[in-house]
């Protein structure tokens, strides 16, 4: 019968390492690499980082090493009392046509007719006939509703069992003298955007012809297809984001009795205009 040996451990390789359970291995002793070229993972018994310089040993990290950035919010009083001294002074209000717009007011004007979308008809609710009004001075145009029979009245869409559509108003006599006075280019088509405001107890559209999407001619490509045009913006609007406060206020006040041609608007009242239109509506 064989005599059982008591287990010896390992004798360290060095005085001070560490065995921790049989056949494990040491660390290697201080100053002396696993290979060739191998950094030294032990220094005194510190850690070495590669990057830091022979000799130095990069400390070990703490908490407070990491500080994170904080966002030094404004106090809202002291926001407040600032623009309660000086407003709205140096701010512009971004114009519409920076903005996707295909649900607002639109007016399209071509070489040969003019139209209204959908948007124009629902705010204007139960409009069949309107007058056009033109400040050749301040560069506007405004539509405002009318009763049929008034002279210069303009029926800007069609009506079938009490749905109105809107419909193309041919007008090139108007349209001519309108790329005339803009100095638009006959072979594009121009969108402006109308603001509804109301004036003397009635609503009524204003749009401006300075402030226009313009669009190239269709292209037709090689293989017979045809594309819509390019779109242009003036280059007025290219150097701002839009009006300052001050204009954009100003612009909001309208007199139509000063400068603006094209419709009898002193012959009837807002509420004669409604009911005939709402006449033609059921008829």
């Amino acid at each position: 019968m064989e005599a059982k040996v008591p287990y010896t451990p390992p004798r360290p390789p060095y005085p001070g390492a560490q065995t921790p359970y049989p056949g494990a291995q040491a660390p290697y002793p201080a100053g002396q690499a696993p290979y060739p070229g191998a950094q030294t993972p032990y220094q005194g018994g510190q850690v070495h980082h590669p990057y830091a310089p022979p000799g130095k040993p990069t400390p070990e990290p703490t908490s407070a090493a990491y500080q994170p950035q904080v966002r030094n919010r404004p106090d809202p009083a002291a926001l407040a009392a600032a623009f309660a001294r000086n407003g709205y002074k140096g701010y512009m209000v971004v114009r519409r046509e920076f903005i996707s717009n295909r649900f607002d007011p639109t007016l399209t004007v071509r070489s040969n007719n003019i139209s209204f979308n959908t948007t124009c008809l629902k705010q204007l609710d139960g409009v069949v006939y309107i007058n056009l009004l033109v400040n050749p001075l301040e560069h506007r145009l405004v539509i405002r509703p009318c009763r049929e029979g008034t002279r210069d009245a303009i029926r800007w869409c069609t009506v079938r069992e009490d749905k109105r559509k809107s419909r193309q108003i041919t007008c090139p006599d108007f349209t001519e003298k309108l790329y005339n006075l803009m100095g638009w280019e006959q072979s594009h088509r121009f969108r402006l955007q109308g603001t509804q405001i109301p004036y003397n107890d009635e609503q009524i559209f204003i749009f401006d012809l300075t402030a226009t999407e313009e669009y190239t001619a269709p292209i037709v490509d090689d293989n017979g297809r045809r594309r819509a045009g390019e779109r242009i913006l003036p280059e007025a609007l290219k150097d701002s984001f839009g009006m300052s406060v001050e204009d954009h206020q100003k612009y909001m006040d309208v007199d139509l009795k000063k400068g603006y041609v094209g419709g009898t608007y002193e012959l009837e009242t807002a509420e004669e205009a409604d009911s005939t239109n709402r006449e033609a509506v059921s008829v």
